[in-house]
């Protein structure tokens, strides 16, 4: 991974291509303008500085980082070892939007050898030793694409999802080869199907705390948010539609063993990314100080590891294809 600068002052910018990144950018695949290779330093984070502040709400710094590939490993677990639910057995042109350290695509070019994959993102924080046939490139996937087309696209959301979905996927739409597919995966906010999440909890406060800064960013808190994604693939022209709904455990709670193992790795995702998800959206949406929102994370981090509560993550993934004929 990309090691991040030191911390200059609150607020400051530093360009990694004059410190961190050096020579790691491969001019000829990649395009990359100033906004894409600065880093805002704040509350302890470093973040991807953007003009703005509500495109990208979590950080891009080696923590999570860290946390980034530790999901994929939660997300590949959920899934039984796949590394993504359409019906495509061959895909040869393969684009990742939002791939972020770029370990999705790294190891589906693995598994497909005989495939290109493209990994864009806003901050150049991928590795450079990667199997020949990936690449990575640097863009806000929210302005016009120009990629020739794609049989294959493939996108990882973080809590709160797309700030516009519909607009998205009508681009990966016209992106799309005919016969290609668009396929989604996200996460929401935690729940419980037993009320063991206690009103006057921390995690229950915590929730409620999310859900109103991911609304104010013009983001989707809801747990529907899986169902609503399915409805635009429907809106946008999709065919062979399909929406598969998962419970992760937030600990070990589960009897199941399988389902134990997965709270583990969850919890360990989840303790790492309490700051991440909670310190941008507080401060900037909520008007909350650095300190009331570490006091929070304290608590929250108390609560994750109670296996009397009985809370997990729900995860999806919704896929569809462009028809043939399209």
């Amino acid at each position: 991974m990309t090691t991040i600068p030191e911390p200059i002052e609150d607020g400051g910018l530093q360009s990694p291509r004059d410190s961190a990144l050096g020579d790691e950018v491969d001019s000829s695949t990649t395009t990359l303008d100033s906004a894409a290779t600065d880093y805002r330093y704040q509350n302890g984070r470093w973040y991807y500085a953007d003009d703005d502040r509500s495109l990208y709400l979590f950080p891009n710094d080696e923590t999570e980082q860290e946390r980034l590939d530790l999901d994929n490993a939660v997300w590949k677990l959920t899934l039984g070892e796949k590394m993504f639910m359409a019906p495509i057995e061959q895909p040869q042109k393969i684009l990742d939007l939002g791939t972020g350290t770029g370990i999705w695509a790294i190891q589906v070019a693995d598994q497909h050898p005989g495939a290109v994959v493209t990994g864009v993102d806003i901050s150049p924080i991928q590795p450079t030793l990667v199997p020949p046939n990936c690449k990575f490139e640097y863009f806000d996937y929210n302005l016009d694409w120009n990629f020739h087309p794609h049989d294959f696209i493939f996108c990882r959301l973080p809590p709160g999802g797309l700030r516009t979905p519909e607009a998205l996927f009508q681009k990966a739409f016209r992106q799309l080869q005919p016969g290609g597919w668009l396929e989604i995966h996200g996460v929401c906010l935690p729940t419980s199907d037993d009320e063991t999440i206690p009103p006057d909890s921390a995690l229950h406060g915590w929730i409620n705390h999310m859900s109103e800064a991911l609304e104010r960013a013009d983001r989707d808190p809801s747990l529907e948010l899986g169902q609503k994604y399915e409805d635009i693939l429907r809106r946008v022209r999709f065919d062979g539609i399909a929406r598969i709904e998962y419970k992760v455990p937030q600990n070990e709670w589960p009897k199941d063993g399988s389902l134990k193992e997965l709270g583990r790795y969850n919890l360990e995702s989840v303790d790492m990314g309490i700051e991440a998800f909670s310190m941008r959206p507080f401060t900037e949406f909520l008007g909350w100080t650095p300190e009331e929102v570490k006091v929070s994370e304290a608590l929250v981090r108390r609560e994750l590891r109670n296996r009397e509560i009985h809370a997990y993550w729900p995860r999806f993934v919704v896929y569809g294809q462009k028809p043939v004929a399209a």
